[in-house]
Order: structure tokens, then sequence, then C-alpha cells
């Protein structure tokens, strides 16, 4: 069941993203072929997968490598050029149980797709 941080992030990448000319689909959960959360389709036709994350603690290598892996055995109708983590980091308020904001949401590239970007 996902957390509703999670889906109202998902929502938010979406947002995000289509404000920024991509057309931005949050895609359905789907088990262990689950590829990804959000779907992005840039202006030029490149397709990219998100996985979206609202958490306090992150093992950002342990979760992106296994987004590349699911995108990289991905049985999908179009090229997946990317895959991404875009991680919304959260923390406890003292004496709360609710979950605030802790600093900017980042997203994190494998090197290569870093690089493959930027040309």
């Amino acid at each position: 069941m996902t957390h509703p941080n999670g889906t109202r992030w998902e929502s938010k990448i979406v947002e995000i993203a289509e404000s920024k000319g991509f057309k931005a689909i949050r895609l359905a959960k789907m088990g262990f072929k689950d590829v990804g959360d959000v779907l992005l389709i840039s202006p030029d036709g490149d397709h990219y997968i998100i996985e979206a994350k609202w958490r306090e603690r992150l093992n950002v290598h342990e979760t992106l490598g296994t987004q590349v892996q699911k995108v990289a055995k991905a049985d999908l109708p179009w090229l997946i050029r990317h895959g991404a983590v875009w991680w919304k980091r959260s923390r406890r308020k003292p004496g709360n149980e609710s979950r605030s904001p802790a600093g900017p949401p980042v997203v994190c590239l494998t090197i290569d797709d870093y690089l493959d970007l930027l040309l």
C-alpha cells in the first residue's frame, strides 16, 4: 500500500515535470513487474522512468541500482533512456508523528546517465 505522502510526492513530480514542458504520467503499481512511479516524456519524445521516494532515510546507491535494473529489464513498448530516483527527505517533528520536508528534493542518477543528459 502506498503511503499518502508518497502519493502526494508522485503527483507533485507530475506537476513539476509538466510545468517544464514534459508529459508526465503516474504509473500503476505492477508488483514484481513494477518499473517505477512516474513516466516522463520529453518534448523530443525521450522516455524516463522515475522512482519516487518520500522518506527520512534512503540508501541511495541501493535504490538507484534497483531502479536502473528494473528499467533495463522492463518489457515496455518504448525505449527507456534513463531511470532516476527523486527523493524528498522527510523528518519527524519533535513530539509529533507527522512528517515535514527536510531540505530540497534531490534527483539521483548514475554518472553515465547524468553525463548523457548534459550532451
